[in-house]
């Protein structure tokens, strides 16, 4: 079975990288790269973020490793998304209703950096799902 960490240590010798290489590209350490290949650690979405950026591929072909053959969303797709999340991140920034807590504890500039890419993540799907569901029949491919 294919697993996350042999498509990370497959993807890695395809870039012709070491370990220490790409921990110190993505800002970690040359042993959390090691348990992500052994499967014995799963990456926060952050660190998977860095890691389909410099591998360039998707995040869903490192947790699935099925290949998007078509790109789902398009240009104005995407502006449409950054601008969404422009807005609601920019609402949580500003202050104006008070600082951001999670469980307790007021987010810092770190943390509302891992909110934002989580917001993407979710805009991204809500917009692919949402293309599937209402599109007619006769424009899908």
């Amino acid at each position: 079975m294919v697993t996350l960490g042999s498509r990370l240590k497959a993807l890695r010798q395809e870039k012709g990288l070491t370990q220490k290489e790409v921990a110190k590209l993505i800002g970690t350490t040359d042993v959390s790269i090691g348990r992500y290949e052994m499967d014995a650690r799963v990456p926060k979405a952050d660190i998977l973020n860095s890691l389909a950026k410099l591998y360039d591929v998707e995040i869903d072909y490192l947790l699935t490793g099925k290949e998007e053959t078509e790109q789902p969303l398009n240009d104005r797709d995407k502006k449409d998304i950054e601008k969404d999340l422009k807005k609601i991140m920019d609402d949580f920034r500003d202050g104006e209703s008070g600082p951001v807590y999670f469980d307790g504890i007021e987010l810092d500039e770190d943390d509302m950096d891992k909110l934002e890419i989580a917001m993407r993540t979710a805009l991204e799907i809500a917009k692919v799902k949402n293309k599937e569901k209402y599109t007619p029949k006769k424009y899908k491919k």
